[in-house]
């Protein structure tokens, strides 16, 4: 949940800053309330990290392009996600920006202080459920590092994680047979790392190419990106995999 409203929340963020359209605007708005709020109490520090840096990656393409023009394409204002629209990234945009980070930061400080002790209680590395996720998530490295040591080009099969898990450990309670928090990781323990090779490569090519067509865009991708590595369900459940792909499907518009 926590990882589905980080890239949603950045994806607000560019719907925002793309239309031209008051009404719009004020929809977003509203919508991004109810995005940040789940997100925050959704506990996941892995997807406030990568919502943050999601934020401060669209601040970067904003200074780093205001002074670029996108030609229209098809000019219908109402298709936002339509790359043809005209985007002038200058100081109005960055100003639409900085407005939407004022809202979100009043967002963050009403939850925190109703949530104050929750919150504070994520940080803190001596609490016992705290300790113990951590040390899970070491165990999980661990295992997924002896599978690629003992299967490293073909790997344990797509798919075949828990069950190479359940072969290891037959004697394990069901519910302790949990993937790698990870899909790097779980890509290559999976299909070996030669495969995993080509697709990371293939993955980093369009995210490159996403860059330099459709840098607004850019953030947005980042943010799946890095939050791929704090959980495996973009690669190991079908909702997962579909997200991954019309995350990425919604780039193709820069061509």
């Amino acid at each position: 949940l926590g990882i589905y409203l980080a890239v949603l929340f950045v994806l607000g963020l560019v719907l925002y800053l793309k239309t031209e359209l008051p009404k719009i605007k004020i929809a977003i708005s509203v919508g991004q309330i109810f995005v940040l709020s789940g997100l925050l109490v959704s506990y996941s520090r892995g997807a406030w990290l990568a919502a943050t840096v999601g934020v401060f990656s669209l601040f970067v393409v904003l200074i780093y392009n205001r002074k670029l023009s996108f030609p229209p394409k098809s000019g219908n204002p109402d298709n936002l996600l339509d790359t043809g629209f005209p985007i002038k990234l200058g100081m109005t945009t960055l100003k639409d920006f900085i407005k939407q980070l004022s809202f979100a930061l009043a967002v963050i400080i009403f939850w925190l202080v109703i949530f104050y002790p929750v919150f504070t209680a994520r940080f803190n590395f001596d609490n016992r459920l705290e300790a113990r996720s951590i040390n899970e998530r070491k165990g999980q490295y661990a295992e997924a590092l002896s599978f690629i040591k003992s299967n490293p080009v073909l790997g344990v099969g797509p798919g075949a994680y828990t069950y190479a898990l359940y072969k290891k450990y037959s004697d394990l309670p069901v519910w302790q047979y949990q993937p790698i928090h990870n899909i790097y990781l779980m890509m290559i323990v999976e299909l070996g790392i030669p495969l995993a090779f080509m697709l990371l490569s293939f993955i980093i090519y369009l995210f490159i190419k996403i860059y330099k067509t459709n840098p607004l865009f850019f953030p947005v991708v980042a943010t799946l990106l890095l939050a791929g590595i704090f959980d495996h369900w973009l690669w190991s459940m079908y909702a997962g995999l579909m997200f991954w792909y019309v995350v990425f499907g919604l780039a193709k518009e820069a061509k």
